[in-house]
């Protein structure tokens, strides 16, 4: 499995606890910082 979709973030959001708050990234979803590996014209055989 390849991801489609890649973004570097500084920090990720994590609880009190040290777990990372998965659905806040799912909330932040893609944006203009997000990198889309069709918009770069990448194509995978399957």
């Amino acid at each position: 499995m390849v991801p489609r979709f890649i973004e570097f973030v500084d920090e990720l959001p994590k609880t009190p606890t040290e777990k990372v708050r998965k659905q806040v990234l799912r909330e932040t979803g893609v944006n203009e910082n997000t990198w889309d590996m069709v918009k770069a014209g990448i194509k995978l055989k399957k």
